[in-house]
């Protein structure tokens, strides 16, 4: 008669709780926890190429605002964060006991945590270099940027600024300003407080459909207007006695190279315009990331003409 031999596997219990902690602070560990390393390093890998495909699709596309692909992106990583703990427990809850493997050890768990941690700071350092998120602190931007909203600032500005593009910068005093670029270095600007003139080019001036405020989250008001620059338009709030391109008060100002000339949506203020170094510039503002008027949110900072 055979002997039978018996074989004993070393058999765990999963605790859910512990599976989904794991996998918040560290994507992935809590599937290795659970005895699935590979299935962990695939959330891990997803949510590094998440960031990384922010220098990938900015190299090959060079659009007007980058606000709608920041929010995507944004969206794919929280999901890749939070798919790793939800699947975590429910595995572990399907599991109940598992067969430990030679990475179910401390040791194993210290050294995934710690690369999972390194290998994620770098693309977010990475995506820090591309975009970060000022609050607008004043109304001189008014009514495209109001108070207390908070702006997406696209700071890789290789490229340089059209007319029309909206600008953080650093002042005079280093606090950050925001403003919209209506000329460029060797340009000629005329104007008379409210209406300019870029090269003996009046910029067009009118007054926004209902519907066009709507979607701009905008109340309609007597000193309401839009200005047209390079085929963008966008709101300004200015007097209306001073509306006229056809006198212009002042005799014209000659932008010095690698200087902007930077103007203020809000024309009502004592500031009417700067002219700002290209080296002070700290990036390009994209559109309202939050706002406390739900139909400003993802709101642009101005309209291509045609759209």
């Amino acid at each position: 008669m055979k002997n039978k031999i018996i074989r004993t596997e070393n058999l765990k219990k999963r605790n859910l709780i512990v599976s989904f902690i794991l996998s918040l602070l560290f994507t992935g560990l809590g599937q290795m926890y659970n005895g699935d390393l590979l299935k962990g390093v695939v959330f891990l890998v997803f949510r590094i190429l998440t960031l990384l495909i922010i220098p990938v699709y900015i190299t090959f596309n060079i659009i007007e605002s980058y606000i709608y692909f920041f929010v995507v992106i944004a969206f794919l990583h929280t999901m890749a964060i939070l798919l790793s703990p939800v699947e975590a427990v429910f595995s572990a809850r399907k599991k109940a006991e598992i067969s430990l493997n030679r990475y179910n050890s401390l040791i194993f768990y210290f050294f995934y945590a710690i690369l999972s941690l390194i290998i994620s700071i770098l693309p977010l350092s990475l995506t820090s270099s591309f975009f970060s998120i000022e609050k607008v602190k004043t109304d001189l931007m008014h009514p495209s940027l109001l108070e207390e909203e908070y702006a997406l600032v696209y700071r890789y500005t290789k490229n340089g600024f059209v007319p029309g593009d909206v600008i953080s910068y650093a002042g005079k005093n280093e606090e950050i300003r925001m403003g919209r670029v209506l000329a460029n270095g060797g340009d000629i600007v005329n104007f008379n407080d409210n209406a300019y003139q870029i090269n003996g080019k009046a910029l067009p001036l009118g007054i926004f459909s209902d519907e066009e405020l709507n979607m701009k989250g905008q109340e309609n008001a007597e000193n309401l207007f839009f200005e047209v620059n390079s085929g963008r338009k966008y709101a300004v709030k200015s007097y209306t006695s001073k509306l006229s391109s056809n006198s212009m008060e002042n005799s014209g100002i000659l932008v010095d190279e690698n200087i902007l000339f930077i103007a203020f949506d809000n024309r009502t203020k004592e500031s009417k315009y700067d002219l700002v170094d290209i080296s002070s510039v700290t990036g390009r503002i994209e559109g309202i990331i939050y706002s406390d008027r739900l139909k400003r949110i993802l709101l642009k900072t101005f309209m291509i003409i045609g759209d």
